[in-house]
């Protein structure tokens, strides 16, 4: 026996309405006035108006908690 229906999603592109072309968002940065890639990016809190302490994605990881073992074991 199957499902009637299926668990697929839709997904759709961006696009210019007046002419159907598709549109792409621009990285830019403010200070230098010029389009940036993706790896010119990091993370960053900001602690004060203006001033940020960048953060590195491998310090994001090391700070999540481990998984705590679970308080009973249930080996057969």
């Amino acid at each position: 026996m199957y499902s009637a229906a299926r668990a697929e999603s839709v997904s759709f592109n961006q696009l210019h309405r007046t002419d159907n072309s598709r549109v792409k968002q621009v990285l830019y940065c403010q200070l230098e006035d010029k389009p940036i890639t993706r790896a010119d990016i990091v993370k960053g809190y900001e602690y004060e108006k203006d001033k940020y302490v960048v953060i590195e994605d491998e310090e994001i990881k090391r700070s999540r908690p481990k998984q705590q073992r679970p308080w009973r074991s249930w080996s057969l």
